[in-house]
């Protein structure tokens, strides 16, 4: 039987997508990077049944500021 205990950090990019209702906005669709980290851990409790917690973090969304021009 074995314990795995397991650590994943990443940087993840996204897009904000404004919909096909906003194409005017073209030219203000940028990427973001954001952090993504997991922890895992698996403990065998038999050889055929293990037991598995895992917990996950992502960056998600982001804001739109109006600018006046």
């Amino acid at each position: 039987m074995q314990t795995h205990f397991d650590i994943m950090v990443n940087m993840a990019t996204t897009n904000l997508n404004y919909g096909e209702a906003e194409n005017n906005l073209t030219d203000y669709k940028k990427s973001l990077r954001g952090l993504q980290a997991s922890f895992s851990f698996q403990a065998s409790v038999t050889p055929s049944f293990s037991l598995v917690s895992e917990l996950y973090y992502m960056r998600k969304g982001g804001t739109l500021k109006q600018t006046i021009h």
